[in-house]
């Protein structure tokens, strides 16, 4: 089967390692998805491609067939360590601070920024080099919850595929939408309700870090806003379907943090249209590459140093 199978990408080979790779995650979160998800899964192939892409898509081609491009999966795994290392640095390194442009600012803060802002670089010049193995500061229990932070996202990128397959249709309101920006909502609708009740909530704070990665991204010029919707909008419509039934407080720290991200988004707009400094958190995200990859690597050994 796999001498039929192209790349869609015209580029990059289908590989057997990540294809693998991709098999193991999906056995790992094996309990995730309902019965009827678990079902299509079963009879679709998940293909690995080699290529330094940061794209997905789904195909059909006698039989259902998701091509997740390596570099997807670097970058979903370089976001979600770059987030919970910063986490890591604030809870326990809250008091380190670090000199940039002569201004003093928190070790944990400015990780996170670094994090972003070669992300941002990364998408925006489709360049896979900069973003690197983060050198793992982190303890065994916050490294465990970091693995299941990006695979949980893989998951969720796997069930969008398929939605694009099993809803080829798209019908609302009995008629049929040619709108890609609607049809990709959809999907991650979808994605959302694939997953069993109880771990949703988890699951869309797994695949929430990787689209901030993005939001970010767009702030900067990478929108497609022709054929995609916005990521905050793609945020804001998994939020609306987030239930927390016994847990009021949950939901009000869920949409205080959309809030505040929508927020800290719109203020990255303005300083990016007006070339102005709003404050030293803002004009961190557009740091040169080369310093972000120094802060990275410093910081990083300052924490294993001092562990």
């Amino acid at each position: 089967m796999q001498d039929k199978i192209i790349s869609p990408y015209g580029r990059g080979s289908l590989t057997s390692d990540f294809s693998l790779c991709l098999k193991d995650i999906i056995s790992d979160f094996s309990e995730f998805p309902t019965e009827d998800m678990e079902k299509v899964l079963s009879e679709t192939k998940i293909w690995g491609i080699d290529s330094n892409e940061f794209q997905a898509l789904s195909q059909l081609n006698n039989g259902r067939h998701v091509f997740i491009c390596k570099g997807m999966f670097v970058l979903i795994k370089f976001i979600t360590y770059i987030v919970k290392i910063s986490d890591f640095l604030l809870k326990t390194r809250e008091s380190e601070f670090i000199i940039i442009d002569n201004d003093e600012v928190s070790e944990a803060l400015a990780f996170l920024c670094a994090g972003y802002s070669l992300t941002i670089n990364a998408i925006i010049y489709k360049d896979i080099s900069l973003i690197f193995n983060i050198p793992n500061v982190l303890d065994d229990a916050t490294d465990f919850d970091a693995q299941i932070g990006y695979k949980g996202a893989i998951m969720f990128l796997v069930f969008h595929e398929i939605a694009h397959l099993t809803n080829e249709d798209y019908i609302f309101d009995g008629r049929k939408t040619t709108d890609n920006r609607i049809k990709e909502l959809y999907a991650d609708k979808t994605a959302f309700f694939s997953a069993r009740s109880e771990l949703r909530d988890y699951f869309f704070s797994s695949y929430m870090f990787f689209m901030l990665g993005f939001a970010f991204a767009e702030v900067f010029g990478a929108r497609r806003i022709d054929t995609h919707p916005l990521w905050i909008e793609r945020i804001h419509n998994l939020a609306e379907m987030l239930e927390f039934p016994n847990d009021l407080e949950a939901k009000e720290i869920a949409r205080d943090f959309l809030t505040r991200t929508e927020q800290h988004l719109n203020k990255l707009i303005k300083a990016n249209i007006s070339g102005s400094k709003i404050s030293s958190d803002i004009t961190l995200f557009s740091m040169k590459k080369e310093l972000a990859a120094k802060i990275i690597e410093t910081i990083a050994e300052k924490t294993r140093v001092r562990q």
